[in-house]
């Protein structure tokens, strides 16, 4: 069968004759969007305050008269730099914690909820255990961020004190990287089945390869249901209290409906 409409049947199945599952899995959706929002909103906040601290001592800096001094720099000059490069690195240091928190508490939230919701769906696609699925969950994600997590950080607090390009540079890389390998997470996580967590690593990089034509155009459906209904939810937020709600339901929806949808096409081509 084709594998999208594997995805639409496994979607029609759960719309048709599993509402009640339905309904709680849009329920346990939803909390999870505003928990992360909650916690997104709350950090970002800390993150920019943080993010000021290290740009404006070096605004600050009066560069023409270090310029001028001729590489005789006398102690007031010193004891300003010193001063604001204690600032910077300071800032540095509660700006990569408030990163660190936000990204602890994120993944805290999708270890349990979004675990919760890829767990339901498979027990009530391959009706399975939802209890054994979460925990293949758990160990995917620390598979995956654990690793990434300890190199970032040790790589981020190696980065102190150095030319702004090449951070950039660095934060670009890492950007690439988690994209890469939340790519192949979102695969493993449509293999709950898969009893052996070896055997379903293997698995999620042979498939990510080899039908990645398949599953991108899979994923690239429902990214454009997510945005329907992000962009519904963005518009209508200031349009009153009723329009907002629904607009976060339709959201829970097409989310939960989507990850249904990619496990279809993901269990499909895995029979090739």
């Amino acid at each position: 069968m084709n594998p999208l409409k594997r995805g639409w049947k496994a979607v029609s199945f759960v719309f048709r004759q599993e509402k009640k599952w339905l309904g709680l899995l849009v329920l346990i959706q939803i909390l999870f969007i505003i928990l992360i929002s909650i916690i997104g909103v709350k950090y970002l906040i800390n993150i920019s305050e943080s993010a000021r601290g290290v740009i404006e001592p070096l605004e600050g800096l009066n560069y023409e008269e270090i310029e001028q001094s001729q590489g005789e720099i006398n102690n007031q000059i010193m004891q300003d730099l010193m001063k604001q490069m204690l600032l910077v690195a300071e800032s540095y240091e509660t700006l990569i914690g408030s990163i660190i928190e936000m990204i602890l508490w994120m993944v805290g939230i999708c270890l349990v909820l979004e675990g919760l919701g890829w767990s339901l769906i498979h027990g009530i696609l391959k009706k399975g255990k939802a209890l054994i699925y979460w925990g293949r969950f758990v160990l995917i994600n620390l598979t995956f961020l654990i690793p990434m997590g300890l190199g970032s950080y040790l790589l981020l607090k190696s980065l102190i004190g150095i030319e702004i390009g090449i951070f950039e540079i660095v934060v670009k890389v890492l950007g690439g990287i988690f994209i890469v390998a939340s790519y192949f997470m979102l695969i493993s996580f449509c293999l709950l089945e898969e009893k052996n967590i070896k055997k379903l690593l293997k698995k999620t990089f042979l498939l990510g390869v080899k039908k990645i034509h398949w599953i991108l155009l899979g994923a690239a459906i429902g990214i454009i249901g997510v945005a329907i209904g992000g962009g519904a939810v963005y518009f209508l937020m200031e349009q009153g209290l009723i329009l907002m709600v629904l607009s976060v339901v339709l959201l829970g929806v097409l989310l939960v409906l989507g990850k249904v949808f990619l496990i279809g096409v993901v269990g499909e081509v895995k029979k090739d």
